[in-house]
């Protein structure tokens, strides 16, 4: 009997010798497989952080236009507000202006004579530097006598993000060279016949 034991012990010594030298054979050969997969880890990381640096830029020039927005609105209401205080004098302020030092390159070319209204409210808001290459245009719709009519105030502004304009742009936006970068703010007030 003592001779099946050492037959077995030494079977056995051979198996586990054979299965070591199998597992640092496995081990040595993963050396070069986990360097791949560290470089695979980076790339992927990698992509991970441009994909969140791009949404980080989008995310501002999103925020900068809903700013843009908000301040075209306000613009647009203090327009119409000074509108239909000045009851009968409202044509000091109807007409179309680009306003001077908003970045707008050029100082009223093509837009003909400036009411005087109009001119104070832009230079107001001109000092506030509020919306890039900015242009107003506010029009008093015809009504007969004795009878109220529509206010349109129209605030348009240029846009560093491009979009597909729709088919029928207020006249104040379709003057302009492009249309791809324009955003505009349209308000409409009614005011009553003095």
């Amino acid at each position: 009997m003592t001779k099946v034991n050492e037959c077995s012990v030494s079977v056995s010594n051979e198996y586990a010798l054979a299965q070591l030298s199998r597992l640092s054979a496995l081990l040595y050969a993963q050396r070069g497989l986990s360097l791949i997969e560290v470089l695979i880890a980076i790339v992927v990381f990698s992509v991970g952080l441009l994909g969140t640096a791009w949404l980080i830029v989008g995310q501002n020039q999103l925020e900068q236009e809903s700013g843009y927005r908000a301040t075209a609105t306000l613009m647009a209401e203090d327009l119409l507000e000074r509108i239909r205080l000045a009851g009968s004098n409202a044509d000091r302020y109807l007409g179309n202006y680009e306003i001077p030092g908003a970045g707008s390159g050029t100082e009223n070319e093509g837009v003909g004579d400036i009411p005087d209204g109009l001119r104070d409210w832009a230079a107001a808001w001109a000092n506030r530097y509020a919306l890039p290459h900015a242009r107003v245009c506010s029009s008093k719709a015809a009504a007969e006598a004795g009878e109220g009519s529509d206010i349109d105030v129209t605030v348009v502004w240029r846009s560093r993000i491009e979009m597909t304009p729709p088919d029928d742009l207020p006249v104040c936006v379709s003057a302009r060279d492009s249309q791809y970068q324009q955003r505009w703010a349209v308000l409409t007030s009614w005011m009553d016949a003095e």
